[in-house]
């Protein structure tokens, strides 16, 4: 029996990572069924592009920022398996609403609950395997929902490529993704219910029977409930306090990408030890960013005017926590901007109008999408497989030196497609190695290097923030791509992306750290060391009013400070 215990949670893996394929088939579908609806629907006055075409392949970028604002919430008070059922049911009414579609604003509101399904689902996907999964295990347990993105590419494109003409079938292809969002719904049925979220429910007991069902080893199930008991007691300490992170404004995401190759750092012997020194040393992350201390009934003062006291100086904290780590947040924020300068957001979801503008059949740019699913994939793989030895960083140079030089023949392709016999097949191998380099680099590393440079105690904030610019991004990218293509040419358009691309192969030579190798610890020591050599660098300034608290963080004092206020005591940075 206990050789069957791991067979469940791969199963519970694998079937919760059919998010990934529902995403991938959308982002993808997509790039079928355009042609049809613009004649569908008469859009563009008989031309090829128009803003309203692009809004179907840019309008769930909004929904996937809503979606996964409202995710972290869903998923601590409903429970994480309830949260991805109600993100199956955004994706199975967003199907059947653009299937019988007889309206192009009812399509585009069916795109929009796509996105917000995809956002719910992403997150919780991301939460419930990072709960369930051993240690040794998780980063490849949760590399299954990028391998199943690419599934889903494979798949839509496949379907296309078998049917002689796609286009009378665009409304099965757009409704047949209900299928699979019923099917995970009622198989969610099935699915245990995380024990982290059971513990925070009080249910223990039932948190420890679900563990020794997944297969965990009877001293790792004490250790981890322990630890799940004393941060929950630490949670509830902090709620008590004037619910911190509603009175910065902020939303954690930090939960929504965790690092897929954490895991094999988490194992090693130095690793082990710098995270004991460090919870032996360190002040909580909490405190980092003026988690209050305890209160007792003499601190509780006068009620509410304390808590706002201490709201509005938390917010002060944030503040200069910002501004001391401008540096980091700089990087993290430039990451999703880079992923997106480099077009590849908006070439996938276009990319069977664009290899039929570079005269590819259409029944041949189908065959060709299934060869994107299956490059995609080995770019994640060779990633995956890499990282740890070549670094973050190494992959991330050559991956966006690969993707401009793709830009660059597709710009070549394009400007002699009347003279140039072979343009098609060049703009066709241009695809297939794009899609591998952008695999290789940004796709699968964005959200790990964004996470990474930023300190702990920023870092739900931060991330946040980074999830938002990406979306948003994404969504000019794609309202936005082939308005280009009548602005300044296709060939144009590759060339300005290829300069795009350029600025982001300067940004990541220039300003993103290498961290493969390194503890958190380590990579947030590293940019306060900079901070330090700059300041001694710079001449000196006189420190002029400010109390000792603003004078300790203008420092970057690592040595919290204590600061009373009407009998509310709060540690800061």
């Amino acid at each position: 029996m206990a050789d069957n215990k791991p067979l469940l949670l791969y199963f519970v893996v694998g079937f919760t990572a059919l998010t990934g394929l529902l995403l991938g088939y959308d982002l993808s579908v997509v790039a079928i069924i355009l042609e049809p609806v613009r004649l569908e629907f008469n859009l563009c006055g008989g031309a090829f592009s128009c803003f309203e075409k692009q809004l179907m392949v840019a309008l769930p970028a909004p929904g996937a920022v809503v979606g996964a604002l409202f995710a972290g919430s869903l998923a601590k008070d409903m429970s994480r398996v309830v949260s991805m059922g109600i993100s199956d049911g955004c994706i199975v009414i967003a199907a059947v609403l653009m299937a019988v579609a007889q309206r192009y604003w009812i399509l585009l509101a069916g795109r929009f609950i796509v996105g917000v399904g995809v956002g719910i689902g992403m997150v919780t996907f991301s939460t419930y395997v990072a709960e369930i999964a051993p240690e040794r295990e998780r980063g490849q347990l949760v590399l299954c929902q990028e391998i199943c993105q690419c599934l889903g590419v494979m798949c839509s494109f496949g379907v296309a490529a078998m049917l002689t003409d796609p286009a009378p079938y665009w409304r099965v292809l757009l409704g047949a993704v209900a299928i699979a969002g019923l099917l995970q719904a009622i198989g969610l049925i099935l699915l245990p219910e995380s024990p982290r979220w059971l513990v925070i429910q009080g249910r223990v007991d039932v948190a420890k029977e679900t563990m020794l069902k997944l297969g965990a080893a009877q001293e790792d199930i004490d250790t981890q409930l322990h630890a799940m008991i004393r941060e929950k007691r630490r949670a509830e300490a902090l709620t008590r306090r004037g619910s911190l992170q509603s009175r910065m404004g902020t939303f954690d995401f930090s939960h929504v990408f965790p690092d897929p190759f954490e895991a094999s750092k988490q194992h090693s012997p130095q690793q082990k030890e710098e995270q004991e020194q460090q919870q032996q040393q360190q002040p909580t992350e909490a405190a980092a960013v003026g988690e209050a201390t305890p209160l007792t009934k003499g601190d509780q003062g006068d009620g509410q005017g304390e808590m706002d006291n201490v709201g509005a100086m938390l917010q002060v904290t944030l503040g200069r926590q910002l501004r001391r780590h401008r540096t980091e947040l700089a990087i993290a924020v430039g990451c999703a901007a880079a992923n997106n300068m480099t077009g590849a957001p908006a070439v996938l979801p276009y990319s069977t109008d664009v290899l039929m503008l570079a005269g590819v059949s259409a029944r041949s740019s189908y065959i060709a999408g299934v060869g994107i699913g299956l490059v995609k994939t080995i770019g994640v793989f060779v990633t995956f497989l890499t990282v740890d030895q070549l670094g973050r960083k190494t992959l991330l140079i050559a991956g966006t030196a690969g993707m401009l030089m793709c830009h660059l023949l597709f710009a070549s392709a394009f400007a002699m497609a009347g003279a140039w016999s072979s343009a098609a097949a060049v703009s066709v191998v241009a695809m297939l190695l794009y899609m591998f380099f952008w695999n290789l680099c940004w796709a699968g590393l964005m959200y790990v290097v964004a996470s990474e440079v930023l300190p702990s105690h920023l870092r739900g904030f931060g991330m946040g923030i980074v999830v938002v610019a990406f979306w948003a991004l994404a969504f000019c990218t794609g309202a936005t791509f082939e308005t280009l293509f009548n602005t300044l040419s296709i060939a144009g358009t590759f060339l300005l992306f290829g300069g795009f691309t350029f600025l982001v192969l300067l940004f990541t030579i220039v300003s993103v750290p290498e961290t493969s190798g390194k503890s958190l610890e380590q990579i947030a020591a590293g940019f306060h060391k900079s901070r330090q050599d700059k300041k001694r660098a710079a001449p000196p300034t006189r420190q002029t009013g400010g109390n000792e608290c603003s004078a300790v963080a203008a420092a970057g004092v690592a040595e919290p400070t204590r600061v009373v206020q009407r009998g509310v005591s709060a540690e800061v940075r």
